[in-house]
């Protein structure tokens, strides 16, 4: 008997240990939700409805080759105990996963539980790169072998055990009552395989013709980027799939200028395999900044500053239409992120980790290595380095010119005619829009922020230059906090 746990993992194509499973003997396709997951806080409604669009495509997919589909409710050494008392021995099969501490000890605890049931337990990677004790580095080159290896075959016929456990579930219908934190989103992408198929293929036919002009255009970039990474996340599609029916395109015979945008698009690609490796290499940068030389120049966390920021009344229009949109529709390009992120971090000086939680809950394409990579390295602790700290009203200008983004999301904006739209407050009629005053001058605090991290800079250097034996007790403090 095998049973195949699924995770981030909701397809039939490409997937391997459903392939070997099925291969193998009767074989139970299991999702199981997870409490303690759903209540770290990372994760919301939007994401539980994506995965269980996908889960209702592929119980059906499942059907039509004689499989089934089981859910089940509960923490995963209680959902294996119930498997164990249902079939006796049987074999497990799941893609590991790389994220915070609470998904590493899950999964330590199911090989360990298995260990001692002395049943077989098999972890598969997306990567050889991913499994732990791995050496070396994954360089373009090896990445791009990886790539061009043969996809996982789906199964012909699924040899489906009669019954399942009694707590379980089979198809999604009872499990949709799942309780889970946040609000559904009317206006975002809708999981699945076909759905993500449909996505790729209509960025490849067309789409992606204006991908690498586009990207930073808040409306245009919604129509000409991939939109594949949410089916990424969570497995609708695997990064192999896309990478040779990207590579299939451009060997096609496609325009000059189409294939350099897709050449572009495989680039980064790459740069979401190798994010995910580094966050592998470096686990705490879940937990903790990795350079952590200006943790202590944040503020103390301030309730009316964080409410204004979650809902998108900052008073800043490009910040507030980028957060709405988010909370809408659970995207927002990747220049966006950036200075959403920037702005939280740098202009408000809130705890990068807070601000990580509160954009996870929101991005349907919520990813733990790529999202808390990416919002170290725009708050500056990631690594030592030079750290860029945006101007909103100077970014909207550039990005938004005409102000349609921001008259899409800000309706109280509207009517503002295009020279005021990013700066509001200095239109005559300003306080009859019913739109919020900045909740700070950003041009004041970014000066002033950057002006503590010059100075801090400086103070390190100082410590660092001090000759050997003749530190003060408080730059041995200081050495510490760096």
């Amino acid at each position: 008997m095998n049973v195949v746990w699924l995770k981030r993992d909701i397809r039939l194509a490409d997937h391997q240990p459903l392939s070997d499973a099925c291969r193998f003997g009767e074989t139970l396709v299991l999702y199981i939700a997870e409490p303690s997951l759903w209540n770290a806080g990372d994760l919301s409604r939007r994401h539980f409805d994506f995965i269980l669009n996908g889960l209702a495509e592929l119980a059906h997919k499942l059907e039509e080759r004689g499989g089934k589909l089981a859910c089940a409710v509960g923490e995963v050494e209680e959902v294996l105990e119930q498997l164990l008392h249902t079939y006796g021995a049987f074999s497990l099969y799941t893609y590991e996963e790389i994220g915070p501490s609470i998904i590493e000890e899950r999964d330590a605890n199911a090989a360990r539980w298995m260990g001692e049931k002395g049943l077989s337990y098999f972890p598969y990677f997306e990567l050889p790169a991913f499994q732990k004790g791995w050496e070396g580095k994954l360089s373009r080159k090896k990445w791009e072998l990886e790539m061009q290896k043969p996809c996982a075959q789906p199964p012909g016929r699924i040899l489906s055990p009669d019954v399942v456990p009694e707590r379980f579930y089979s198809g999604i219908e009872r499990i949709k009552g799942f309780a889970v934190k946040g609000d559904e989103i009317r206006f975002g992408q809708n999981g699945g395989e076909n759905e993500a198929i449909d996505t790729l293929d209509s960025f490849l036919k067309d789409r992606c013709i204006n991908y690498i002009d586009r990207h930073q255009k808040p409306i245009p970039s919604s129509l000409s980027s991939s939109r594949l990474s949410p089916y990424l996340s969570w497995g609708n599609i695997s990064v192999k799939t896309v990478y040779q029916k990207t590579k299939a395109a451009i060997a096609g015979g496609i325009e000059e200028n189409q294939t350099n945008q897709l050449e572009t698009f495989l680039s980064k690609l790459y740069l979401h395999h190798q994010t995910t490796l580094n966050a592998m290499n470096i686990p705490t940068v879940f937990e903790r900044s990795i350079h952590r030389a200006f943790d202590s120049l944040k503020d103390e966390w301030d309730a009316e500053f964080s409410r204004r920021w979650e809902s998108g009344k900052t008073g800043i229009p490009i910040i507030d239409a980028a957060l709405r949109c988010l909370i809408q529709t659970g995207w927002i390009n990747s220049s966006l992120r950036t200075l959403v992120v920037s702005f939280a971090s740098h202009t408000l000086r809130k705890d990068w980790q807070r601000t990580a939680r509160e954009l996870a809950v929101l991005f349907l394409d919520y990813q733990p290595a790529i999202h808390y990579t990416q919002v170290q390295k725009i708050s500056g602790t990631f690594k030592d380095g030079p750290i860029k700290v945006h101007n909103p009203i100077r970014f909207g200008k550039e990005v938004d010119p005409d102000g349609a983004f921001v008259r899409r999301y800000v309706p109280e904006l509207k009517d503002v005619p295009d020279n005021y739209i990013h700066e509001p407050w200095l239109y005559p009629g300003f306080y009859s829009l019913g739109y919020p005053v900045p909740v700070v001058d950003a041009v004041q605090a970014n000066k002033k922020i950057n002006e503590l991290y010059r100075a801090r800079r400086q103070e390190e250097k100082r410590v660092r230059g001090t000759p050997a034996g003749k530190k003060t007790e408080d730059a041995e403090q200081l050495y510490f906090d760096l």
